[in-house]
């Protein structure tokens, strides 16, 4: 009986450690290419579109100025409400970085992204978390955006009156000889 409980065990052993680890920086590359191919389909079909083919069903999503959207329902609900599937909106965005769990089969992205609606552009930092489902195509389980590309305004210069730093210069030099003459005595 302990032979066989020691042969089971070295059995164990053995295909345990044949395991192959996962290729991380090949899987890398592999949620870098999902990013963008999400994004590409997005402007070729719209967000709706690309968001119900990429989305987890328990998905959560982070906007500013609300509370988090929990669940594919709720979260292409809310898209659909607020975007034009027309021509005129659209979301476009840029992972620009990609990194994954040692088992392979988690990850995370982010980038830049541009929504464009009605005109108007806004511009801003995205971050997503992907998971592998059963059937090993990645699905975002987390996305949060905020706004933050804007251009920054330009530096305020300061204009300073001529009198003013004329005053500066004569108390300047009254300081320094009342300093001298009190060092003479």
């Amino acid at each position: 009986m302990m032979r066989k409980l020691i042969v089971l065990f070295l059995i164990l052993i053995m295909v345990a450690c044949s395991t192959k680890k996962p290729d991380i920086e090949k899987i890398k590359k592999e949620l870098l290419t999902t990013d963008k191919t999400f994004s590409d389909l997005s402007q070729a079909n719209g967000m709706n579109f690309a968001f119900t083919n990429y989305i987890d069903p328990n998905c959560i999503m982070l906007r500013p100025n609300g509370m988090p959207l929990i669940g594919k329902d709720s979260i292409l609900m809310a898209i659909s409400k607020n975007n034009d599937e027309s021509q005129s909106d659209t979301l476009t965005w840029v992972p620009m970085f990609a990194d994954v769990a040692t088992s392979g089969d988690m990850g995370y992205t982010y980038g830049t992204y541009k929504h464009q609606s009605k005109g108007v552009a806004e511009e801003g930092t995205y971050v997503t978390i992907w998971k592998k489902d059963k059937n090993d195509k990645w699905k975002f389980v987390f996305d949060a955006a905020n706004e933050g590309l804007k251009q920054p305004a330009p530096p305020v210069k300061k204009v300073v009156k001529k009198k003013a730093v004329e005053k500066k210069k004569k108390t300047t030099k009254k300081t320094t000889k009342t300093t001298t003459t009190t060092k003479k005595k």
